[in-house]
C-alpha cells in the first residue's frame, strides 16, 4: 500500500547535519510517509549515513546520482514518489515533530491544494524568528490565496509546505537547474493553487550554518549569485503580473526591501556595466509607489540603483559601511519635515528628490526597560526613552502614565530623570547622544486590571509616545511581584505591545511538587473553584488532561511525565514548555507557584523534564536535553563559581567548555556523584600562549559528550538574580542567559569611549585637537589591528628596544590577550589614550593602513610594514596613506602602488617579519616551533593559508571555507604529513577538531614561524606567497573560485602565468600534487627563483634594522 506522504530530501555534503535531519523525519507524529533521499554526488560521508537509515527504517529509501544541483535532485525524488501528498526537506535542517500532522490535518479540513507553515532559523546562537517570514505567518489563514493575502510573496521556500500531488502535476511544477530553484516553485504554487492554508505555528527549522561551506542563501550577495537572483525575480514578476496581479505591489515592495540590497552590493563589487543596465531596467519596471514606506536609506540606494548612478551608489554603500547613521535636520515651516543628511542631499548635480531623504516617519520613540523592583508598595521601573535620531537633552519634556486596558483610565506616574549613557551605545548609531534619556518611574499600587505603561517625550520639536518595551535580562524580564491585600498580586508583565502591570486575584497556588523515580509527578496546592476540575498540560496545539483529587479547595494531581516527553527536534530547537492550567467551572485557571517550591527534575532517556515556573510565576514543565543544571552561581574573588547537578541517569560529560564561534576553552570540573562545581577566572584562562583573558564576545557554557554539545542550563529561580558584571583589568564580564548560561566579555571602556557615537566624537573632535599638540617621544606599535604582538611591527620594536632610544614604546591591544614584551607598555585600542598616542607619537609602526580619519602632521611618521604584496586588487577601498610603505623589491613596489593606491614614499628593504628567515638561528628556531606545536620530526608539514574572501556586504569578510576533502587527504597523506590550517585573521576561525593529521594554527601569532617549518605552502591569492618564496620551497596553488575571483576585484597580473607553482583544480588534484611533492618541487624550482628575483630582490634579512634607521633619521 502506498504511503500517503512522500518527503524528498536532496543531500549534498551535509554529513555533519544529516543524522539530526533524518531523525526529525523518523520521529514525525504523522507516520504514513516515505522519505526519499537523493544523494546528489556527495564527496563526504553523507551517502553512507543515508544508507544506514534505509537499513533501520523501511520508510527510508536512497537514490544516488552524479552532482547536478538541488533542483534536479528534487525532481528525481518527485519522479519516484508514491504518495498523494508531497513535501521537501533540506538535509541540513530539521522538521518539527508535529509538522506534517498539522499541515496535512489542515489540508484534510479545508481541501486546499497547499499548506504552508511557519519556520525558525537556528544555529549555534539558538533559535530565532525568520524575519523575512514574520508577516506572512503572523496568524493562521485557512483557504486563502496570494491575491487575497499578498504577504505570501515572502513565502518563497519549499521546505515548510505540503502539496497535493494532483495539484503539483496539474500546475506543471518542477524545479529548474541552477540557483534559487525553490523561488519559482514556491511562488508558482501560491499563484496557481485554488486555495492555500497558512499555519502560524513553526513547522520547520532552517539552519544558519556556523562553519564550512556557506549555503546558497548565505552567498546571495556574491555577484554571480546575484545575477541568478535577478533572472529569477524577473521571471517571477512576469508570472505574478499575468496570473495574480493583485499581489504585484506586494511583490515589488518585498523585492525593493530584501532583494535590491543584495543586487546593490553585488553591482558595486563587480562594476559589471551590463548587469547594471539589466538591474536598472528591472528596477524601472517596478511599481513606483511600492517602496515609499521603506526607510530613507533604502529609498536612496534603490533610487540610485534604478537610475544607474553607480559611482554615487558606491559612495552611499561606503557611507553605510563606514558611518551608517546620519544626523537629521528639519526643513520647511508650513509642512515641517526631517531629512537625513545622507550623501547627495540637495546636491544639484545628482538631483535626488527631497522625498527620498524624508525620515519624519522614522522618528519613533524607542524605549527600553533596564530594571524592575518593588520599594515597599512602590513599583520602580528604570529605563530610557528617546526619539530615534534626535539628540536627547536634559530639558526635554518626559512624562509617563499607567493606562488601564479595558476602561482607558489613566494614572500619572512619578518620573525622575537619570543619566543613561548606555542608551547611546545600545542605539548602535553615531549621529546623536541619548545619554539624557534615562528615567526611573515610581508607581503606587494600582487598582485591579491590566495597566499599560506609556511614556511621552517632547524633543527636538517632536512629540512621541509609546509603551515601555524591550526588557533587559534579569529582573527587567523575570519581574518580581507584590502580594496586595488579601488574595491579590501585582506584577509587571510583557506582551507584544510592551510592558503592563497586572493586578489580579490569585485563584490557585501550587504548594508542593515531587517526582518518583519512575517519573510520576505529584502536584499539590489549592484552587478557588468548585465542582469537577482537571489539570491541563498545554504545549502548542497539544493538550493533555490529568484528573485531580479535591478536598475542598485543596487539590492533588498526578502526571506521568513520560506523557509530556517530546521529540529530539523540539528539544534541540530550544526545548518545549508545557504550561499547566486548571479547568474548573468552565474556566481555565493559571496556578501560580509558591516561592518556596523548589524546581524538581526527572530524566527520561536523553531528555530531562523540569517542573518549574514561567517568568511570571505560573507552573510549567520544561522538556530539554538531559545535561547539567546550575543551582548556584556567583563571583568569588574574581572567579565565576557554578554549582549544580547532572540529570538523573545522564552520563558524565567528557568535558565542559566555553565556546564563542570556533574558539573553545576547556574548564575544570569537580564531581561528587551527580553534583559538580566549576570555577574559572575569565581574566586568566589557560591557553596555548599562556593565561589570557577571554576574547570579546558571548561565550556559551556547553557540556560535551561525544559529538553532542548541550547548553548548561540554570534553575529558573536564578534568572532574576544573575550576578552583576565583573570588571577585571581592562575587561568586563557579564553573565547572561539564552538557551543556557552565557558569559559576555567586552572591553572596559569609559562612558565617553563606548559605542559608535563616542568613537565618532574621539575621531572627529578629540583626535584633530590632539594632532595640533606637541609631538610625544613615543613609538606606537599596532599588529593585526591590535589582536597580536607579532610580525613586522614586532621586529621593528625589537630593533628599537635594543638600541635604547629612550622612546616610550607602546603596543596597542584590542583585547589584552597578548603578552606585553619587556620594555613596553600596552594601551587599549579605541580608548582616549590610544587616540592621543596615534595623534601625537613621533612614530607609528603598523602592518595595516591608517584609518580614513588619519591626518598627516609634521614630525610624525607612520611606517607600514604590511600588508604584503598584493596579487589582487583589494576588495575594499584603500584607507589613508602611510608616510612610508615597506616593499620587498621593485617588482613588488609596482603592485603595491597599483593595488593600494600608494603615492608616497616606498622603502625597498623587505619585510621586517621575514628577517627571521635569514637569521643564523633559523634552523634552531624552526625546531623549537615544531616542538612547541607538537609536530613529529618525521612528518612533512603542509601549510594551508588561503586569502580572505569578501563577505556578503562590502567591506565584510566571508567566513573560512575549507575546500579540501580531509578524508581523502587523511587517507593518502596522513601517515607522513601534517596539515596546518591557517585562516586569514577576521574570518571567524576554522571550526576544525585537531588530530594527528590536521591542526588549526590560526591562534599562533607569528606567521614567519609557520613559514620556517612548512615543507610546502598551499595557498590561492594570498600575499603570503611573496614571503614563502624566500624559503625556496615548493608552493601549490588551490584557487577554488578562480573564475569569479578574476573579475572581483581583479588581478594585477595574470594569475596562472605569475604564480610559481602548479594551479590545481579541486581537492583531488591538490592531494595528487602533495603526494608527488618532490616532482612538483623539481618542476618549479626555476619558477620559484625567477619569482623571488622579480618581486623580492630587496629581502636581505636586514629590514628591521633599516626600518629603524629610517624612523630615527626623521
Amino acid at each position: 500500500m502506498s504511503p500517503r506522504l512522500s518527503v524528498v530530501v536532496p543531500i549534498y555534503n551535509v554529513e555533519r547535519y544529516l543524522p539530526a535531519c533524518l531523525d526529525s523525519l523518523a520521529a514525525q507524529t504523522f507516520t504514513d510517509l516515505e522519505v526519499i533521499m537523493v544523494d546528489d554526488g556527495s564527496t563526504d560521508g553523507s551517502a553512507v549515513i543515508a544508507k544506514s537509515y534505509t537499513q533501520r527504517d523501511r520508510r527510508f529509501t536512497l537514490i544516488q546520482q552524479e552532482n547536478q544541483g538541488p533542483g534536479p535532485a528534487r525532481n528525481l525524488g518527485v519522479s519516484q514518489a508514491r504518495g498523494e501528498l508531497l513535501a521537501f526537506v533540506d538535509g541540513d535542517d530539521l522538521v518539527h515533530r508535529d509538522a506534517y500532522s498539522s499541515l496535512i490535518g489542515s489540508l484534510d479540513r479545508t481541501g486546499s491544494d497547499l499548506a504552508s507553515g511557519g519556520l525558525r532559523r537556528f544555529g549555534n546562537r539558538g533559535v530565532r524568528h525568520s524575519e523575512l517570514h514574520r508577516a506572512a505567518f503572523a496568524d493562521d489563514r485557512l483557504a486563502t490565496h496570494i491575491s487575497r493575502f499578498p504577504d505570501l510573496v515572502a513565502d518563497r521556500i519549499v521546505w515548510n509546505k505540503v502539496w497535493r500531488r494532483a495539484f503539483w502535476d496539474r500546475a506543471g511544477l518542477a524545479f529548474p537547474a541552477g540557483l534559487y530553484e525553490d523561488i519559482p516553485v514556491a511562488l508558482r504554487s501560491h499563484v496557481r493553487a485554488r486555495s492555500v492554508d497558512v499555519l502560524s505555528g513553526p513547522v520547520y527549522l532552517w539552519r544558519v550554518r556556523d562553519a564550512g561551506e556557506a549555503s546558497i542563501t548565505e552567498r546571495s550577495g556574491e555577484p554571480a549569485n546575484a545575477w541568478d537572483r535577478l533572472a529569477v525575480l524577473r521571471e517571477m514578476r512576469a508570472v505574478i503580473a499575468a496570473e495574480a496581479a493583485a499581489a504585484l505591489p506586494a511583490f515589488d515592495r518585498f523585492t525593493l526591501e530584501f532583494d535590491l540590497p543584495k543586487l546593490a552590493w553585488a553591482i558595486d563589487a563587480s562594476g559589471d556595466a551590463e548587469a547594471a543596465a539589466r538591474i536598472r531596467e528591472f528596477v524601472g519596471g517596478l511599481d513606483e509607489g511600492a517602496g515609499r514606506d521603506l526607510p530613507a536609506y533604502a529609498r536612496l540606494r534603490n533610487h540610485l540603483l534604478g537610475r544607474g548612478l553607480l559611482p554615487e551608489l558606491g559612495e552611499v554603500l561606503r557611507f553605510e559601511r563606514e558611518a551608517g547613521s546620519a544626523p537629521v535636520r528639519p526643513y520647511g515651516r508650513l509642512r515641517r519635515r526631517w531629512l537625513a543628511d545622507y550623501p547627495f542631499l540637495r546636491d544639484t548635480e545628482v538631483a535626488v528628490p527631497d522625498d527620498v531623504y524624508d525620515v519624519t516617519s522614522e522618528l519613533a520613540l524607542s524605549t527600553r526597560v533596564k530594571d524592575v523592583w518593588w520599594d515597599g508598595d512602590l513599583l520602580c521601573i528604570e529605563g530610557y526613552a528617546y526619539i530615534a535620531r534626535i539628540q536627547t537633552k536634559p530639558d526635554d519634556r518626559m512624562r509617563a502614565w499607567a493606562v488601564e486596558g479595558k476602561t482607558g483610565k489613566r494614572q500619572r506616574c512619578v518620573l525622575r530623570r537619570v543619566l543613561a549613557p548606555e542608551a547611546t551605545v545600545e542605539s548602535g548609531q553615531s549621529a546623536v547622544s541619548h545619554a539624557e534619556s534615562g528615567f526611573i518611574l515610581e508607581i503606587p499600587v494600582l487598582p485591579r486590571g491590566d495597566w499599560r505603561i506609556v511614556v511621552e517625550l517632547s524633543s527636538g520639536g517632536l512629540k512621541r509616545s509609546a509603551p515601555l518595551n524591550r526588557p533587559a535580562a534579569g529582573r527587567a524580564s523575570w519581574t518580581p511581584y507584590l502580594n496586595v491585600g488579601v488574595g491579590f498580586r501585582a506584577q509587571a508583565m510583557y506582551d507584544d505591545e510592551g510592558l503592563f502591570v497586572r493586578v489580579r486575584r490569585v485563584r490557585s497556588l501550587v504548594t508542593s511538587v515531587s517526582i518518583t523515580p519512575e517519573g510520576l509527578l505529584t502536584v499539590r496546592g489549592w484552587v478557588s473553584a468548585k465542582g469537577e476540575a482537571a489539570l491541563i498540560a498545554t504545549c502548542g496545539a497539544r493538550r493533555i488532561a490529568f484528573p485531580m483529587r479535591r478536598e475542598g479547595q485543596i487539590f492533588t494531581a498526578e502526571v506521568p511525565l513520560a506523557k509530556l516527553n517530546t521529540s529530539r527536534t523540539e528539544v534541540f530547537s530550544g526545548g518545549a514548555q508545557w504550561e499547566l492550567r486548571i479547568a474548573a467551572d468552565d474556566q481555565k485557571i493559571t496556578p501560580l507557584v509558591e516561592p518556596s517550591v523548589a524546581e524538581v527534575r526527572w530524566a527520561d532517556g536523553g531528555t530531562e523534564l523540569a517542573v518549574t515556573r514561567t517568568r511570571y510565576g505560573a507552573a510549567a514543565v520544561v522538556v530539554r536535553p538531559a545535561g547539567l543544571t546550575v543551582t548556584d552561581l556567583r563571583w568569588e574573588y574574581g572567579a565565576l563559581v557554578l554549582q549544580g547537578e547532572r540529570s538523573p541517569g545522564a552520563p558524565e560529560p567528557a568535558e565542559v567548555v566555553l565556546r564563542c564561534g570556533h574558539d573553545r576553552h576547556r574548564l575544570d570540573v569537580r564531581w561528587s556523584g551527580p553534583a559538580f562545581r566549576i570555577a574559572f577566572d575569565p581574566a586568566a584562562l589557560p591557553g596555548p600562549l599562556g593565561a589570557a583573558p577571554l576574547a570579546g564576545g558571548t561565550w556559551e557554557l556547553l557540556a560535551v559528550t561525544g559529538d553532542t554539545e548541550r547548553p548548561v542550563v540554570l534553575e529558573r529561580r536564578l534568572l532574576p538574580v544573575l550576578p552583576p558584571e565583573l570588571r577585571a583589568g581592562r575587561r568586563v564580564y557579564r553573565p547572561t542567559y539564552g538557551e543556557g548560561l552565557r558569559l559576555h566579555a567586552s572591553r572596559a571602556l569609559a562612558a565617553d569611549e563606548r559605542g559608535p557615537y563616542a568613537q565618532r566624537m574621539l575621531r572627529e573632535v578629540d583626535y584633530p585637537r590632539y594632532r595640533t599638540e606637541p609631538v610625544l617621544d613615543a613609538a606606537v606599535f599596532l599588529s593585526g589591528r591590535g589582536a597580536t604582538c607579532a610580525g613586522g611591527p614586532r621586529a621593528v620594536f625589537e630593533e628599537l628596544r635594543g638600541r635604547g632610544t629612550g622612546l616610550d614604546l607602546v603596543w596597542l591591544s584590542s583585547d589584552d590577550r597578548f603578552v606585553v614584551p619587556e620594555g613596553a607598555r600596552v594601551v587599549g585600542t579605541g580608548t582616549r589614550e590610544a587616540y592621543r598616542l596615534l595623534a601625537r607619537a613621533r612614530h607609528v609602526v603598523t602592518d595595516a593602513a591608517p584609518q580614513p580619519w588619519h591626518l598627516p602632521a609634521e614630525g610624525r611618521t607612520w611606517l607600514r610594514t604590511g600588508p604584503g604584496t598584493p596579487l589582487c586588487r583589494p576588495a575594499e577601498a584603500p584607507g589613508a596613506q602611510a608616510d612610508v610603505l615597506l616593499s620587498p623589491g621593485s617588482g613588488a613596489s609596482a603592485l603595491l602602488r597599483a593595488g593600494l593606491g600608494h603615492t608616497g614614499e616606498v622603502l625597498e628593504i623587505g619585510s621586517p617579519a621575514n628577517d627571521a628567515l635569514f637569521a643564523p638561528d633559523a634552523a634552531a628556531r624552526a625546531a623549537s616551533v615544531r616542538e612547541r606545536l607538537g609536530l613529529p620530526a618525521d612528518r612533512r608539514i603542509v601549510l594551508y593559508a588561503p586569502a580572505r574572501r569578501a563577505g556578503k556586504t562590502r567591506g565584510s569578510v566571508a567566513r573560512f571555507d575549507l575546500r579540501i576533502d580531509l578524508e581523502e587527504a587523511r587517507a593518502r597523506l596522513g601517515r607522513d604529513h601534517v596539515l596546518l590550517v591557517r585562516a586569514h585573521p577576521g574570518t571567524g576561525g576554522v571550526g576544525l577538531r585537531n588530530d594527528s593529521f590536521v591542526r588549526d594554527v590560526g591562534w599562533y601569532p607569528e606567521m614567519t614561524d609557520l613559514l620556517l617549518i612548512a615543507d610546502v605552502l598551499v595557498t590561492d591569492y594570498s600575499s603570503i606567497m611573496f614571503d614563502y618564496v624566500l624559503t625556496g620551497r615548493p608552493m601549490v596553488f588551490h584557487p577554488h573560485d578562480l573564475a569569479g575571483h578574476g573579475k572581483q576585484p581583479g588581478f594585477l597580473l595574470p594569475y596562472e602565468e605569475t604564480v610559481p607553482g602548479p594551479v590545481v583544480r579541486g581537492s583531488a588534484e591538490l592531494v595528487d600534487a602533495l603526494s608527488a611533492l618532490d616532482d612538483v618541487a623539481a618542476a618549479h624550482r626555476d619558477a620559484i627563483r625567477a619569482f623571488a628575483a622579480r618581486f623580492t630582490a630587496a629581502e636581505t634579512g636586514a629590514a628591521a634594522r633599516q626600518a629603524a634607521d629610517r624612523l630615527l633619521a626623521d
